[in-house]
This record gives structure tokens, C-alpha cells and sequence, in this order.
């Protein structure tokens, strides 16, 4: 009898690991997310919304994660790609 392959947790959008990082700078991304997080809830952004949702979905820690993740991903692609970070203005801002 063949057994089922295994299935690993599965997490948002089955999104590949950017790889490991530095102890010292992912303490950093999370120290940065947990400061961020505050201002960012309250803003009415896509990120601000993404954040508000997630934070209703989640316990705060898994959020300030989350947040430090897509905060490195936006880094990496900026560095990555050679270009500048344009945020996206919202009437009222």
C-alpha cells in the first residue's frame, strides 16, 4: 500500500521563502512591523486595510509577522529591481 504524500501547512498564497535571513536583521523587520503596526491599522491605505483585516482574523503577534514579511518582500523587490518605492496616494492623505 502507498501512502498519501504528506501535505505541509499551508500558508497564504503558498508563498517560497525569501530564504534565511540574519538573526539580527529579521529582529529588526519585527521590531520595525510592531512599531509600524499602529499607524498603519489606523490609515485607510491597501495596506492599512490588508492590516485591519488581519488583525480581526489573527492574534497581533502572527499580524506583526506577517507585516514584517510583506514589509522585507516590498525591500527585497525594490533592491531587487532597481526601482523606487512609490506609494500609492489615497484622497485625503
Amino acid at each position: 500500500m502507498v501512502a498519501a504524500p504528506r501535505l505541509k501547512a499551508i500558508f497564504s498564497s503558498f508563498r517560497v521563502p525569501l530564504g534565511k535571513i540574519n538573526t539580527y536583521l529579521r529582529t529588526l523587520l519585527i521590531h520595525g512591523a510592531r512599531t509600524a503596526l499602529p499607524g498603519l491599522a489606523k490609515s485607510e491605505t491597501p495596506l492599512g486595510r490588508w492590516l485591519k483585516g488581519l488583525l480581526e482574523r489573527a492574534h497581533r503577534n502572527v499580524a506583526i509577522v506577517a507585516l514584517a514579511n510583506k514589509l522585507s518582500r516590498i525591500a527585497w523587490a525594490v533592491l531587487a529591481h532597481d526601482r523606487q518605492y512609490v506609494a500609492i496616494q489615497v484622497a485625503g492623505d
